[in-house]
């Protein structure tokens, strides 16, 4: 019987594999708004984040979604490996899975932003390492660039290249900070952030 894998080497069929991973994505959201400072203040953001990291527990237990530093495996879901020509439904997306290292498959829950045929997936933003070449994703990305990219179900075949064009980089900057509800000049100056563009093909069996 075919089943869902979260993480971790786990594969749950049926809503509780579905469930789980939402939660868990809300939860980053949720940490994510507090870390830049966004929502209700004090006490009530601190009670509502407790909140909902109890609830979140209980699944992410049974789903081991990838989850910030906690790692999964292979990506499960349709396949698709052509060109996308508008990526714009990713701004409903909170989050994408980016699987990295198609000998031993690594994959993590990321942000991604999409405009046109262009869809980018940003190093750490506000938390974890200031050096991107510090998180294990990075690394294999830039050892073996083939990439899998799940939204909603889908893992779209792709090759991970960096935005270095200045140009480039500065609107997919803006279209992340946008999307996130980011303020630049609140962001650490000492974090070094990369840009990566899925692009279509990998090159994968």
């Amino acid at each position: 019987m075919g089943g869902r894998r979260c993480g971790a080497g786990i594969v749950l069929t049926g809503p509780v594999a579905d469930a789980g991973c939402a939660i868990a994505s809300g939860s980053q959201a949720h940490l994510r708004r507090s870390s830049t400072g966004r929502g209700s203040a004090g006490g009530t953001r601190a009670s509502s984040l407790a909140s909902i990291a109890f609830l979140a527990l209980p699944a992410l237990l049974l789903t081991a979604c990838p989850l910030g530093p906690l790692a999964g495996g292979r990506l499960r879901g349709d396949v698709q490996r052509g060109e996308v020509r508008d990526w714009s439904f990713v701004s409903d997306v909170e989050q994408c899975q980016l699987e990295t290292n198609p000998a031993d498959p690594h994959s993590v829950n990321t942000w991604c932003a999409g405009e046109g045929s262009a869809l980018y997936v940003p190093t750490s933003m506000i938390y974890g390492p200031l050096s991107p070449s510090e998180r294990d994703w990075v690394r294999n990305v830039l050892a073996d660039p083939r990439v899998r990219v799940r939204v909603d179900g889908v893992v779209y075949e792709r090759t991970a290249t960096r935005v270095e064009a200045e140009d480039e980089y500065a609107a997919a900057r803006s279209l992340l900070e946008r999307k996130y509800e980011l303020d630049p000049d609140a962001l650490d100056p000492a974090r070094e952030i990369w840009i990566y563009r899925m692009r279509p093909g990998s090159g994968l069996p």
